[in-house]
């Protein structure tokens, strides 16, 4: 057979089986292909938010040609790049084929390329303010000079208690980094003397929701030491809406979590979550999101009162009411809003002050949670618009129509 021929062979069959030749360029598995302490991989002039990192197919490969290039860097003092003989926290890596890349015109397979520790990543106020004149805290990695943001947060100083977070889930999420370690979670400064650790052990909870409803067999009753009865430490961005390890690490600040039950948090807010990432991996679309909080639950007390909860009896890290959820597609200007009752104890249907917009569930197709169950979290879903008359703390996005 002519080699022309063979090789016309060879590339049919190749792209017919889903392969690629090595010439095409450089394919990195993100769960395979990188070693440990990763180290962040950037797109040269990307913007500086999490869609300026790599973002991998829904198999989780990165794709590049020949001769792109990626920024591998180390954030954080004294974090180096091996194997490098000099002190380099940052290269530019030049792609070759497969996973072979030119450093400083020197060839690397991209799993040589580590950190000496895991990249740092760091929570900061900006000095703006948000909604209620309360703190604007961005979430990210400082690279060289630059600030990769992922979150932004509106935390109530006083309260001491997240507003809402918002970020963006990449439609590469499909792909995302798995067996991914959980990390210890940070104050990062924000809360003063307040340990926000120590009000989240369930033994603190039973006493502090005792002390507030006026019963310690209260507190007994409605925290729970041997089932999901208790609060848990919310993610509003969730750590796996976001694609590299590095980036679910930096998602453990205590700015970015609220109470919530776990019933509802590993419940149908869990399921929320994975629809969100489903739909921007099927669709190929990066989403905005906005997850906040909204109102203070309550239970009633000894003398059946309903009492406002806390994690902290003087007041503070407020258990709220609602969690809520905007979904926002810029390209197209149309976005959708969910809305969860964050309290395993009550009832849509007793309580119809729960409802704060029209219900317009049926219009929206791609959502699988289940909205009845109690126990799992009951909710609705709303336009922006609407909730937002309810929810002021909602950012003011520009919305032409639903997000269907």
């Amino acid at each position: 057979m002519a080699p022309v021929l063979f090789f016309l062979l060879v590339t049919t069959i190749s792209l017919a089986h889903g392969f690629r030749l090595q010439s095409a360029g450089c394919q990195v598995d993100i769960n395979e292909d990188l070693a440990e302490p990763q180290p962040l991989l950037i797109q040269p002039g990307g913007a500086l938010d999490v869609t300026g990192f790599l973002q991998p197919n829904e198999k989780g490969i990165v794709y590049l040609t020949s001769g792109q290039k990626v920024i591998v860097a180390c954030s954080g003092t004294d974090n180096y790049l091996s194997p490098f003989s000099e002190e380099l926290a940052q290269v530019t890596a030049t792609c070759v084929s497969g996973t072979t890349f030119t450093i400083n015109n020197k060839r690397y397979e991209l799993s040589d390329v580590v950190c000496s520790f895991k990249p740092s990543h760091n929570a900061f106020a900006t000095g703006n303010k948000c909604y209620g004149n309360n703190i604007e805290i961005y979430i990210g990695f400082n690279v060289s000079r630059a600030f990769y943001k992922t979150i932004d947060v509106c935390f109530d100083q006083k309260l001491l208690g997240p507003l809402y977070s918002h970020t963006t889930v990449v439609a590469g999420i499909g792909g995302y980094e798995t067996g991914v370690d959980r990390a210890d979670f940070k104050p990062a400064g924000f809360y003063g003397s307040v340990s926000p650790e120590s009000q989240f052990k369930r033994a603190s909870e039973i006493s502090t929701i005792g002390k507030l409803l006026g019963s310690a067999d209260l507190g007994k009753k409605y925290i729970s030491n041997t089932n999901d009865y208790f609060l848990a430490r919310g993610h509003l961005a969730a750590k796996a809406d976001f694609v590299f390890g590095n980036q679910h690490r930096a998602t453990f600040y205590y700015v970015n979590v609220a109470p919530q039950w776990q019933t509802f948090n590993g419940g149908n807010w869990a399921v929320l979550e994975q629809d969100v990432r489903q739909l921007a991996s099927d669709r190929g679309v990066d989403l905005e999101v906005y997850t906040g909080t909204h109102g203070i639950a309550t239970l009633p007390d000894v003398n059946g009162n309903d009492t406002p909860l806390y994690l902290h009896a003087d007041g503070m890290m407020p258990i709220p009411q609602f969690f809520w959820k905007v979904v926002y597609l810029s390209q197209s200007r149309a976005a959708v809003a969910f809305v969860g009752i964050n309290n395993p104890y009550v009832r849509i249907s007793q309580h119809p002050e729960l409802i704060l917009c029209p219900d317009v569930s049926d219009e929206i197709g791609w959502v699988s949670w289940d909205p009845k169950s109690v126990k799992r979290g009951e909710g609705y879903i709303c336009e922006v618009a609407a909730l937002r008359k309810m929810v002021p703390s909602i950012p003011n996005i520009s919305v032409n129509k639903l997000l269907t």
